[in-house]
């Protein structure tokens, strides 16, 4: 009679087991991805990757958080290894992401190189492999190696977002990048606003009344 009953217990304690390995592998990705935004105060919300989609000239994630979470287009999706996309789309509980390399992906980027200038530039999805940079100026050099990064500018992504490398092909230079949104699981959808610019406060040989000579 004692044996059925340890083989239920051995069966249950193996399921335990196989929760216990795959909530591990889950914190250790939470664990990644708070350590991938670079302002622990910038608001996140967590969701996870509960579809795909790759149609023609849209490539996209659906994830299971959406409007009721806090989520809005534009804002910034990334996994432990960099940013992977933007919201373009959200329901109440869902959301969609537009991918960095799809047609539509349209970045401004800082490259910065190891004891070089930085030079701000745009990183255009082009349904490759490999997002095009395009620097907008003949001038400037990039290397292979450099890194490129969210520059933040238009106030619409936090800037600093690890986003991947310089690559040099023979049609120009493109992002090899760090996330690869094939295998993403666990997500963080950032949400910025850009504050507005506060004026300094005046002195006093600056205001009207003064600068008229009034008392």
């Amino acid at each position: 009679c004692a044996l059925p009953i340890l083989k239920a217990e051995n069966a249950r304690l193996r399921q335990w087991r196989d929760v216990a390995v795959v909530m591990e592998g889950r914190a250790k990705r939470y664990e990644a991805l708070m350590h991938a935004i670079p302002n622990p105060d910038l608001h996140s919300v967590l969701a996870h990757v509960v579809g795909r989609a790759s149609r023609p000239f849209l490539q996209t994630l659906i994830l299971d958080a959406g409007d009721g979470n806090g989520v809005k287009p534009g804002q910034a999706v990334v996994d432990a290894s960099g940013m992977i996309g933007r919201i373009y789309l959200s329901g109440a509980r869902t959301s969609w992401v537009i991918l960095l390399t799809d047609l539509n992906s349209h970045v401004p980027v800082t490259v910065t190189s190891p004891g070089g200038k930085d030079v701000q530039a745009m990183m255009n999805g082009d349904a490759r492999a490999l997002p095009v940079l395009d620097t907008l100026s003949q001038v400037v050099t990039l290397h292979a190696g450099d890194a490129v990064v969210s520059s933040g500018d238009g106030g619409l992504l936090p800037p600093g977002l690890v986003i991947g490398t310089v690559v040099a092909t023979s049609a120009g230079f493109r992002v090899a990048l760090l996330a690869d949104p094939a295998i993403s699981e666990d997500v963080q959808v950032l949400a910025f606003s850009k504050p507005p610019e506060t004026a300094p406060a005046p002195t006093a040989s600056q205001l009207p009344a003064m600068a008229a000579g009034l008392a």
